[in-house]
């Protein structure tokens, strides 16, 4: 699913589609949204630094690192920058994200998963594929974000799912019965 050009969408609609989904165009149209905005620049950079990151100034600076992803997670999962409503409501869009390789893939069947992922190119043919989320363990969620560089992007999920599925199979061992 994407958004469609021409098409008129509320703001929200567009985040879910950029969150389920992983849609470019989404985001896209959000920030041509924003452009528009007269105060942007202040705007942008005040959230950015109410979340603690950097503000990136072109696409190539935009990948946020492992350390930036979790801390948005955290942020959420804590109610510390949205309010509780619409944090859950963005974890319920997390949780039905259509990329189901990676996380997902590396925890049982069932296993809720609020989860990001995404791909970025360079050259020599060279792929990132990361993918962040919380895992809904029972009792005891935790926060897992792995990022993979390489030449193949099906390897690299699969790195990501066994690395995943270490890290569930550990939390499990140490469950208290």
């Amino acid at each position: 699913y994407t958004a469609e050009e021409g098409k008129e969408y509320t703001i929200e609609e567009l985040l879910r589609l950029m969150l389920v989904y992983s849609d470019n165009a989404s985001y896209e149209a959000l920030e041509a949204f924003i452009a528009n905005e007269p105060q942007r620049e202040v705007i942008r950079l005040r959230t950015f630094q109410e979340l603690g990151l950097i503000d990136p100034k072109d696409r190539i600076e935009a990948a946020l690192s492992v350390r930036g992803y979790s801390s948005l997670f955290r942020l959420l999962y804590n109610v510390s920058f949205l309010d509780a409503e619409f944090s859950e409501k963005i974890f319920e869009w997390l949780k039905v994200s259509e990329y189901r390789d990676g996380l997902v893939a590396g925890v049982p069947q069932g296993t809720p998963v609020a989860h990001k992922f995404g791909e970025r190119f360079f050259a020599d043919n060279v792929k990132q594929l990361s993918d962040c989320g919380i895992v809904y363990f029972t009792d005891n969620p935790y926060l897992l974000c792995v990022m993979a560089k390489g030449k193949d992007l099906n390897e690299l999920a699969k790195i990501i799912s066994t690395i995943s599925q270490m890290v569930y199979e550990e939390v499990d061992s140490r469950r208290i019965q």
